[in-house]
């Protein structure tokens, strides 16, 4: 009875150990898997992305004013913006007595306006004198104007220089892009000065659209790269990059990271179309194996 009794003893204690073991063994398998379970990839596709800012700032430019020739009442002929030729009738001016042509001082756009300045020199001296925006006063149909008064102005388009208050664009940056249309035409402009947040830019094409513009969407590189989040970036030995997969296992790519008013992008330097980016490097290392579900 004894010899039975030691039998069962051994047994349940076999049984308890084997039941020990076994959940020890689930426990870690279940661990494992929570740990990796965790682990979020994605694919995500490589594009051209543009880098874009809102900046303020204003246009100075040539100026030609046109002067009425008499007292009376103005009649435009030609339409505010439209580019003139010299010597060309852009509007008359009338009264009782007589009526006078009025004729564009040279070639470029017409502006029914009158600036406060007209005596400047362009390019400014940057470094030793600030600068304003050149107020002005529009003229409208029907305004009387009195003789020897400036009228209209003509602005040549040749170029203009664009002024950018408040703008923060990296140093190898030498070419900024403006978007002022609906159909996503550029004006490009090149940076000649730039100092602290101020930047100025000598414009060329399609002036009439930014004259009197005091508010620029500025897009200043555009490159092939993915957008991600602040939470994707990895800082390893000194060097920043993001974690992707090569294969099932967990690389470090090093990219350049770019930031604008409303994106993070990390470029991506070669020709893939899509790259898998582990969206939480924080819970992996280099060398890991996972598969793109994450475990």
């Amino acid at each position: 009875m004894n010899q039975l009794s030691g039998i069962k003893l051994l047994v349940n204690i076999s049984l308890f150990l084997l039941s020990i073991i076994l959940i020890i063994s689930a426990g870690s398998n279940i661990l494992a898997y929570s740990k990796t379970s965790h682990i979020k990839v994605e694919n995500i596709k490589v594009q051209t992305i543009w880098l874009k800012i809102q900046a303020e700032g204003f246009v100075l430019f040539d100026m030609k004013p046109t002067l009425s020739q008499i007292d009376g009442i103005l009649e435009p002929i030609i339409e505010d913006g439209v580019f003139v030729t010299k010597n060309e009738v852009i509007g008359r001016i009338k009264n009782e007595e007589a009526v006078a042509d009025l004729l564009s001082p040279g070639k470029g756009i017409l502006q029914w306006a009158r600036y406060k300045n007209y005596d400047f020199n362009l390019p400014a001296d940057l470094n030793n004198n600030s600068i304003n925006k050149n107020e002005f006063d529009i003229i409208y149909p029907g305004e009387f104007i009195h003789e020897g008064e400036i009228v209209a102005t003509i602005i040549p388009n040749e170029f203009a220089y664009l002024y950018l208050e408040n703008i923060n664009i990296p140093e190898d940056i030498k070419t900024l892009y403006f978007s002022q249309f609906q159909n996503n035409t550029l004006i490009e402009g090149n940076i000649i000065f730039r100092e602290n947040k101020f930047v100025v830019c000598k414009v060329y094409d399609y002036l009439e659209y930014i004259l009197n513009e005091n508010i620029f969407l500025v897009q200043y590189i555009n490159t092939n790269g993915i957008i991600i989040a602040d939470k994707d970036i990895v800082q390893k030995n000194g060097k920043t990059g993001i974690y992707v997969l090569n294969g099932e296992k967990v690389q470090f790519m090093e990219t350049r990271i770019y930031r604008d008013a409303e994106k993070i992008v990390a470029e991506i330097p070669d020709t893939r179309s899509a790259i898998t980016v582990v969206r939480t490097p924080h819970i992996v290392t280099e060398g890991k194996i996972i598969n793109e579900t994450g475990k």
